[in-house]
């Protein structure tokens, strides 16, 4: 006598299903106790990234820094960088984290700036996707022209950052 065809067709069925209990049984247990179905994040993980140092300071730490005597030219840049068009862009975009320069009062390193043209192309590189108001660097702009500026050119070579215009 031949086995039904609906024999293994409940086999496969019973497999599946529990198969389908046995994933979502380990994966109530694989959830931590401090899982927050509500915003979808670790509640203890607020805790753990408040204890982990800042890696960046903002303006205002490095405006208002006690550390050091800034360069005679400092105070003369931060305005015209924080009047100009770009005042919305912090030092750190520019200059590195506050981190990678000072710690607990202690100078770590120069707080250097990146001349690489990646640095400036990282916002300004021509991009379809971008306002035409918003400046981009093009090899054929009238000045990059009459310039023969290409996009190996060093960008600092005739643009000031604090005063890009």
């Amino acid at each position: 006598m031949k086995p039904s065809p609906r024999s293994h067709l409940y086999r496969l069925l019973l497999v599946l299903a529990v198969a389908g209990a046995g994933f979502v049984g380990l994966r109530q247990l694989a959830i931590p106790d401090s899982w927050n179905k509500e915003h979808w994040y670790r509640g203890d993980a607020l805790d753990e990234l408040a204890a982990q140092p800042s890696r960046f300071g903002g303006n205002v730490s490095c405006e208002g820094s006690s550390c050091h005597e800034p360069p005679a030219n400092h105070k003369v840049n931060y305005d015209a960088l924080s009047q100009g068009l770009h005042a919305g862009v912090a030092c750190e975009s520019c200059h590195g984290p506050l981190a990678r320069h000072a710690a607990d009062g202690e100078k770590l390193d120069h707080a250097r700036l990146n001349v690489a043209n990646a640095l400036c192309f990282g916002c300004h590189q021509e991009l379809v996707a971008r306002p035409e108001t918003f400046p981009q660097f093009s090899e054929t702009l009238l000045y990059h022209e009459l310039l023969n500026v290409r996009e190996t050119s060093p960008c600092r070579a005739c643009h000031n950052p604090h005063e890009p215009a």
